[in-house]
């Protein structure tokens, strides 16, 4: 009996036994499809889909048929997230954070009232396909394991999913949280200046040619600011993101007009940066219905190819960072909790009842939310990021339904464009995703677009900080008129990089500050750095040369900063043991390059981590949470300060009054000794031991992954990863979190040339195929062409079938 009990555990943890909750086989579909089917499909070995019909909406049934193959529990798993009801799924644990993504539901029943008859057309034919695909496939291990089923997806459920995609690419809101804490430090006027002014570009924005100067402006203290003291920070332990895709990451692309290229065609290469999950946030598919046609990367939940390329025409996209949210702090009235006031009036707050189910739909309970005249209400309860005793409205392009008609629709016209011209056209019709796009046509056009509402906000309020809840004026006054948002058709550099930074340079004055928020600009920099040398030593850009480029591991910051610390950390260790010398000499040494084999980018990335922690403690607290970093410049300022301090330009940043000492070499030695610790507690004291690879690996994970006993059949194997968040190949975390989820490049030949690799695979279930076969691709920097002419998809295709849609 006991030699019995021991085979079964070993047989159980030898096979993987939700291997019975895999998708039916390739072969199955052909059996499933129908004869005088009016939808053909053609799958290769690598489980990307080519997709034949008619006419738009039938392909975007067999998009949505595809989807609930391959990714039926990411659907469902988005739609929670979209919907604050990851609770359904992980119980009282998912709980804070329903409460925070429950605002994405704002307004969203209205929404559906305003869709377009094109936009309705679309989404009710890629529900019916994603619900016919979820019969067929059947349910996951997933669900399974959770006790669940797949609810059929509602119209509801894919709008609820666009806005969450739209909502990550957005990073205003909590940014402006951070800076409040800043404006009400003890930092002098000086200091909170810097921290509180445009992003400094370095040059590197994506239009150049702005030329309208910029009107110099002295920063003035809101003094509702300080009227509404707070009573303490958040602090680092009290917030989690374990369950949930949360922003960050960084993303690039850039077009070569044909006058370029060395073989006389427009290039377009992508490589957006999110959250590294399993399955990837993408999906390959190819869309063909006579005269339409686009292949590219979708996203499960929603219908079209977001990043793609068609016969003539082909696009990249990176987040824009363009201030698309704005916190209102709200004045509450001091005598009854359930009025605040503007203009002097008291005003009630709306009741907004939510229930919350917590894993059984019976044992529920329901808490009543609060809107404003600006939009609904967040606290401390539902973020610890808020202080104490504030209250934030949320203004958000998204939560404005009259002027999004459309989201799908959008992608679909520009797929239909047959040039940069026609394109920018498009671009600027669409209402909700704050994005930037690149794109590049046969003819060897190039251009950039910005896609997204921009809102009128009161120009007499400082844009990077809250807006006072006490005006009326706070509330947005509409939007810029559509057609007038940022744009460039060829420019003269014959070459367009996007990577997150400013649209407009810092010495311009665009309307309402248009592009001044966005990411550090060493990315940019970099990739124009390096196509800026490849012209000058070749004189033309090589395709094969600049793919090279979305490997490129060396941060520009880091090539500054690191052998100026590390010298001041020599300093601080003399007399110190070896251990510690050590640790400085290869701080000192470090060049920039995040190699899987250097040893001086872990101990430098714990030591400028440690430097801005003590740097910004005595505005953001002591425990300054890591994903401050993606709230605009608050680290960029500080090392940026630093550097200059090191080459002896006094900073504002490192007065004594910010430091709280008079030697910034006190400082500077306070984070050698602690950075030193962490790498020895975390790595050892041993030089070969704090190899990058070793720490900076990549490990593609499932939402349960973190479960006891079965956890380990929900995720890859361990690969060590380059790069770092300030380089083009910016693997961000330790181990690595966020990064190219896709590559994306295209040659502009007629027809073109495209290939794309995804982080893990197509396909998204235990015991496909496809799950994790990109993989090995993507760590090698190699990509998969996609077939533009049907029949040669056919003919290399592991199986064609049909559906009737």
């Amino acid at each position: 009996m006991r030699i019995s009990f021991v085979v079964a555990v070993f047989l159980f943890s030898a096979c993987n036994p939700f291997l019975l909750f895999k998708p039916p086989s390739l072969r199955s579909l052909k059996a499933h499809g129908k004869p005088d089917g009016n939808i053909e499909v053609a799958v290769d070995n690598y489980g990307l889909p080519f997709i034949k019909a008619k006419n738009i909406p039938e392909l975007m049934y067999g998009l949505g048929f595809m989807h609930a193959k391959d990714r039926l529990f990411q659907i469902d798993f988005l739609r929670h997230i979209a919907l604050g009801r990851i609770s359904e799924l992980f119980g009282e644990r998912a709980l804070n954070h329903d409460r925070k993504l429950r605002i994405l539901t704002y307004r969203l029943d209205e929404q559906l009232l305003r869709l377009s008859k094109e936009e309705n057309e679309l989404l009710d034919s890629y529900i019916r396909g994603v619900n016919d695909g979820a019969k067929y496939r059947g349910r996951t291990a997933e669900h399974f394991l959770l006790g669940m089923q797949f609810e059929p997806l509602t119209k509801r459920d894919v709008i609820a999913i666009a806005r969450l995609q739209t909502w990550q690419l957005a990073a205003d809101l909590f940014a402006e949280i951070t800076r409040l804490k800043v404006a009400r430090s003890n930092w002098s006027m000086e200091a909170k200046a810097m921290m509180l002014a445009p992003m400094n570009d370095q040059k590197s924005a994506i239009i150049v040619d702005h030329v309208a100067p910029l009107k110099p402006e002295k920063l003035v203290m809101p003094k509702y600011l300080t009227k509404l003291k707070s009573k303490r920070h958040g602090s680092l332990q009290e917030r989690e993101e374990s369950l949930l895709p949360s922003t960050g990451g960084a993303s690039n692309a850039w077009a070569i007009s044909a006058k370029k290229s060395a073989d006389g065609h427009a290039i377009v290469m992508n490589d957006p940066h999110l959250l590294h999950a399993w399955p990837s946030n993408f999906y390959l598919a190819t869309l063909s219905a006579d005269d339409f046609f686009v292949a590219g990367a979708s996203v499960p939940g929603l219908p079209g190819i977001l990043i793609g390329s068609t016969k003539h025409l082909a696009w990249g996209i990176t987040a824009a960072l363009l201030n698309t949210q704005d916190s209102v702090l709200l004045a509450p009235d001091e005598t009854d909790k359930n009025f605040y006031k503007v203009d002097g009036k008291r005003l009630p707050f709306e009741n907004w009842p939510q229930q919350y189910c917590l894993n059984k739909k019976n044992n529920c309970l329901t808490e009543v939310h609060q809107v404003s005249i600006f939009g609904p209400v967040l606290t401390h309860k539902f973020d610890p990021w808020i202080d104490e005793g504030d209250m934030v409205a949320v203004q958000w392009t998204g939560f404005h339904v009259d002027q999004h008609s459309g989201m799908s629709a959008g992608f679909v016209e520009l797929a239909k464009a047959k040039n940069v011209f026609e394109a920018v056209k498009v671009v600027k019709t669409m209402s909700l995703p704050g994005v930037n796009l690149v794109l590049a046509d046969t003819e060897g056009n190039i251009a950039y677009a910005y896609a997204g509402l921009v809102p009128k906000r009161d120009p007499a309020q400082n844009p990077y900080l809250p807006l006072d809840g006490s005006l009326r004026a706070s509330r947005w006054q509409g939007f810029f008129k559509q057609g007038l948002e940022p744009s460039t058709i060829n420019p003269a550099a014959g070459f367009i990089v996007t990577a997150n930074q400013n649209i407009y340079g810092l010495k311009t004055d665009a309307e309402l500050y248009f592009g001044k928020l966005g990411a550090p600009p060493f990315r940019a920099m970099r990739i124009k750095d390096r196509i800026e040398d490849s012209l000058k030593e070749e004189g033309k850009l090589d395709f094969s040369e600049l793919a090279t480029i979305q490997l490129d591991d060396t941060s520009l910051e880091a090539q500054e900063l690191a052998p100026l610390v590390g010298k001041k950390c020599l300093e601080h260790f003399t007399g110190a043991d070896s251990k510690r010398k050590a640790f400085a000499r290869e701080v000192a040494n470090f060049n920039g390059r995040y190699t899987t084999d250097s040893l001086g980018a872990l101990p430098y990335e714990y030591l400028s981590w440690q430097i801005v922690s003590l740097g910004l403690k005595s505005a953001l607290g002591e425990h300054l949470p890591e994903w401050v970093t993606y709230t605009g410049q608050a680290t960029y300022v500080v090392k940026d300060a630093l550097l200059q301090e090191l080459r002896g330009k006094p900073s504002p940043i490192f007065a004594p009054s910010v430091l709280g000492s008079d030697k910034l070499d006190d400082l500077i030695g306070q984070a050698c000794e602690a950075a030193f610790n962490k790498v020895v507690n975390i790595a050892g004291s041993s030089p070969w031991k704090w190899r990058w690879g070793r720490h900076h690996y990549l490990q593609r994970k499932s939402p349960l992954a973190a479960a006891p006993l079965i956890g380990g059949w929900f995720k890859d194997k361990k690969r060590e990863v380059a790069g770092i968040t300030n380089a083009p190949m910016a693997e961000t975390g330790v181990p690595v979190v966020y990064g190219a989820n896709i590559r994306f490049r295209v040659k502009l030949t007629n027809p073109p040339m495209i290939e794309a690799v995804l982080d893990s695979g197509n396909g998204g279930t235990i015991g496909q195929d496809n799950a994790f076969d990109q993989a090995k691709l993507w760590h090698e920097g190699k990509t998969i062409p996609l077939e533009t002419d049907w029949q040669k998809a056919v003919e290399k295709s592991v199986t064609k079938f049909t559906l009737d849609g």
